[in-house]
């Protein structure tokens, strides 16, 4: 049985599966194994990942296919790899050269069960840079115990998934918030790796944007996830109409100025030149995320967060 084993999953990254291997490849720290499952991707990941493994043997490259979601692809993966403790990136990331070694060195300090890596967002122009805020999670809480790690960036034991169980396979997203917000609420010991680094590219256009803040929101909700920042979201906007329907249209400007100079100070730092896009990103968010959450409302099933 190996230490350390690296599991991803990938799925049609053929853009971008080279770049993240080379990026593995320059680790200050290799895991003793790498399992990559890939979901049947249908643009040769799969076969760029097998003549990546071939020129690179020392990397202990074991691919595998299932088809599914990347719940199931991660328990598959799990399941294959035989390392005690199991590190988790995902394929459209580029990881920094110390990533490994610094959650390694955490675990191996700390003796926790959980290693939180972080990420930073890689910006190709003005306008990715103003998204990414939204997607990443920037700037450390006071109290990192409050920071719930993504598989981004993480280094777990296995033995915390035999007790508590592996990825919800019924989610097509956010099923690494549900998993690890579980394993918090059962008392498992986190730690904080800061400079366990992984850069991240989100979208570079508005549909993009919107589409994936959508798709976030409402595995959130299918999750059993919501979130207290959502109740404020959609309170705001009711009390906003509720002002219109009483004829207070002053209020409403006033507020809703009010609300887009806030929504662009907050967020002023990522985009300093293009500042007053942020209050359109602010709408068009405000807009994916209450419409991905009402849409899954059905399928809700657990308490706020």
């Amino acid at each position: 049985m190996y230490s350390l084993s690296l599991v991803i999953t990938v799925f049609n990254e053929a853009d971008n599966i080279v770049a993240f291997l080379n990026s593995y490849a320059r680790q200050t720290l290799l895991a003793d194994e790498c399992v990559v499952v890939d979901a049947f991707s249908i643009d040769g990941t799969y076969d760029l990942v097998a003549d990546f493994a071939k020129q690179n043997p020392h990397l202990h490259i074991k691919l595998h296919s299932l088809a599914g979601n990347r719940a199931m692809g991660r328990n598959f993966a799990i399941s294959q790899a035989t390392g005690v403790y199991l590190a988790m990136t995902d394929a459209g990331c580029i990881l920094d050269a110390n990533w490994l070694e610094q959650l390694w060195q955490v675990q191996e300090a700390s003796h926790a069960e959980v290693v939180s890596g972080f990420f930073q967002g890689m910006k190709q122009n003005a306008l990715q840079e103003a998204m990414t805020p939204y997607f990443l999670q920037l700037a450390l809480p006071a109290n990192p115990q409050d920071f719930v790690p993504t598989t981004r960036s993480v280094l777990l034991d296995r033995r915390v998934l035999v007790k508590f169980g592996t990825f919800n396979e019924k989610l097509i997203l956010s099923e690494d918030y549900e998993l690890f917000r579980r394993l918090k609420q059962g008392g498992v010991t986190f730690a904080m790796a800061r400079q366990a680094v992984v850069y991240w590219q989100g979208p570079d256009n508005y549909q993009e944007f919107i589409k994936k803040l959508a798709a976030f929101a409402t595995s959130d909700v299918e999750a059993g996830i919501w979130r207290a920042k959502v109740s404020l979201l959609f309170a705001r906007y009711i009390l906003a109409f509720v002002l219109l329907l009483l004829g207070l249209y002053e209020m409403v400007i006033f507020f809703a100025i009010m609300y887009l100079f806030w929504s662009a100070y907050k967020h002023r730092k990522h985009l300093p030149s293009w500042w007053w896009q942020l209050p359109l990103l602010q709408l068009l968010a405000d807009v994916a995320v209450m419409w991905g959450s009402f849409r899954a409302l059905p399928k809700f099933k657990t308490r706020a967060l």
